[in-house]
């Protein structure tokens, strides 16, 4: 076997060009293998991190539009209807993704921010790692304004120090009181660095017929998606009758949560598994 691999180091050395081109392709298709490894591996088979309900209970939803058959996002006030009927559903909460401009001592920090129900991370099973959740209090019209801010955002601006939780900081020229950190890698719903509650503002009212939030849901224990999807027709058509203007062609439906982030990213996952399929010819 050392003769054998001593000749090949020497004919590899007799063509550096090809040995190098050689290398550099497999190189680049063991790299390709294992981003779609990883991607396979953080979308199938590995849990949702820091989640601690189980995951078959969580659900994503959406409203559509029969008609055109059609996702179109959720609307406040039927959000609301739904919550406030369903026996199905332990909880269901919606959040909306916003630019937030912290001051800074040089320049203006932009971020990513998203507006999200109160009991969204309570739902979840997600807890901050200093400080306190939002509570119904928080979700007011007359509450003072308080933001949960990332782990990372904690440690790149504030050094880690626990004495973040109290602080005050101008968020969209807001004065806001920072009451929790979330636990690290916590980015959601993407790559989130500050949440704050969602609120009812009384100079912009909430109207039926406009669809600005993402949504999601979690089953009582127990009870199955089929159950909790007939339950959720039948409220959304009896919002078609007390509101025929804007809910006569709406209705709501769930998936689980994982199957939306799989359909979500399954574009790109083909273009991995294409493009390794690709590089395995060049190396054949």
């Amino acid at each position: 076997m050392l003769s054998d691999l001593r000749f090949a180091l020497r004919q590899l050395a007799k063509t550096p060009g090809f040995t190098a081109v050689a290398l550099l392709t497999l190189a680049v298709g063991i790299g390709s293998a294992t981003v779609v490894f990883s991607a396979l591996n953080a979308l199938l088979l590995r849990s949702i991190p820091h989640v601690t309900v189980p995951e078959e209970r969580l659900l994503f939803g959406t409203q559509t539009e029969t008609r055109l058959n059609q996702d179109i996002g959720w609307n406040y006030l039927d959000f609301l209807a739904l919550r406030e009927r369903t026996t199905t559903l332990a909880g269901l909460w919606v959040h909306s993704d916003r630019t937030v401009i912290i001051p800074g001592s040089k320049r203006p920090e932009r971020l990513l921010g998203t507006e999200i129900s109160w009991d969204a991370f309570g739902l979840m099973g997600v807890a901050p790692v200093l400080g306190r959740p939002f509570t119904d209090q928080d979700a007011t019209a007359a509450a003072a304004p308080v933001a949960l801010i990332s782990a990372g955002l904690w440690q790149r601006r504030y050094g880690g120090a626990p004495e973040v939780i109290g602080t005050t900081v101008i968020i969209n020229q807001q004065p806001t009181l920072i009451i929790g950190v979330m636990p690290p890698g916590w980015r959601y719903p993407d790559f989130t660095d500050v949440w704050t509650p969602l609120r009812p503002d009384p100079a912009k009212p909430f109207a039926r017929g406009s669809f600005n939030f993402s949504g999601r849901a979690l089953l009582k224990p127990g009870v199955t998606l089929a159950a909790a999807q007939a339950e959720t027709d039948v409220i959304f058509g009896a919002l078609e009758r007390e509101f025929p203007a804007t809910n006569g062609s709406v209705r709501a439906r769930f998936r689980p949560i994982r199957e939306e982030a799989i359909e979500e990213s399954e574009n790109f996952i083909f273009l991995l598994f294409a493009h390794c399929g690709f590089l395995s010819d060049l190396i054949v």
